[in-house]
Order: structure tokens, then sequence, then C-alpha cells
């Protein structure tokens, strides 16, 4: 079933893929790296009761979290245009560093609608310690890549995150389109 799910997201070829004890991760090496970060941020977030926030953080920290796109863009992009050959260790490394962003992004998403209407606001990432995660994203990404986890985990690990991700991607989408919906309806009846 994790295979069968993951593999909606990601094409699982197994040259792009890392093994561990000969068994492949459900998930190719670079979206491994992109939801297993994710995963992490999102339970960092969680347990320091961020996923309430609807706020960028400060300009400064703002823009890391956007650099952090650069190297996954840089990598994938240019490997794709076939100027380099990649290999798992890049693969795996740049998708920890785009985790950062994408959970930013998700949970800025998620309480749009609070930072619209002008209620209290408290940044998603504080300060300078709220990165810190990203360090865990890498150690694991390196530790997943040497293979020196149990399968499970990275294999679980990731899928939460691409779940989680997507889970909330689809919430997101659906409340603004029944938002549109219902706006819609109140204005028929009131005969606008």
């Amino acid at each position: 079933m994790i295979y069968a799910i993951s593999g909606l997201i990601c094409h699982q070829m197994p040259e792009r893929s890392i093994f561990i004890v000969g068994a492949q991760l459900p998930l190719c090496a670079r979206c491994t790296g992109i939801y297993g970060s994710i995963f992490i941020f999102f339970l960092y977030f969680l347990l320091r009761k961020r996923f309430r926030a609807d706020y960028p953080p400060k300009t400064g920290l703002l823009i890391f979290t956007v650099c952090c796109l650069a190297p996954f863009m840089y990598d994938g992009g240019s490997a794709y245009m076939g100027f380099h050959a990649t290999n798992n260790l890049t693969r795996i490394l740049t998708g920890a560093f785009a985790g950062l962003p994408l959970s930013f992004l998700i949970i800025f998403l998620l309480n749009l609608k609070t930072f619209m209407s002008g209620g209290k606001h408290e940044p998603i990432i504080k300060n300078a310690i709220d990165i810190l995660p990203l360090i865990i994203c890498i150690l694991f990404s390196y530790a997943v890549y040497r293979g020196s986890l149990p399968w499970i985990i990275p294999a679980v690990v990731s899928f939460l995150g691409l779940v989680s991700f997507f889970g909330l991607l689809i919430f997101i989408l659906g409340r603004a389109v029944y938002g549109k919906i219902t706006k819609r309806k109140l204005k028929n009846l009131n005969g606008e």
C-alpha cells in the first residue's frame, strides 16, 4: 500500500532510489528527502504550537527559507536539462533542504484566512532556532543514504510527510473551493 500510494507522486525509479539491506524505499532519493524533511518540520511546528501560526518570518529568515529551494531547483533542473549528472546523496540532501520552505508554505496557506482577517499574528518561524530542525533533516537524510537506519524508519517518515503534505494541500484547496461556492450561494439567496 505504501508503494502504491507513493507511486502516485513519485517515479520510484530504482537507479534514483535508495536501497537499505536490498529493499528499495517507497520514494526516490529526492522525494525521501523532501517528504522526510516535511514530516520532521511538521512535527517540530506541531510540538512548538506553531501549526496555527499565520505570519511570515522576518525578512532575513524568510530569505533563508526561500533560498533553501535553490539547491533543489538547481540540482533537479540542471540534471533534467542534461547539464550535469547527479547522485542519490545530492538528491536526498537537496530534497531535505526543500522541506523547510514547503512545510512553511503549507502552514501559511492553512492559516491564510486568519492572516487576511487581521487577527493576532504569530510568525511560523520566529527566530534562527526554528531553522535548527534543518540540521536534523540533513543528518536524517545522510543516515538514510548511508543505510544507517532500519528500512522502516525512512519509509514511514517520508510516507507520513507525503500523506500529511498532500492531505493538508487538498484540505486547503477544498476549503477555498467550498468558500467560493458558499459565497456564491449566499449572493444568490440575497438576490445579488
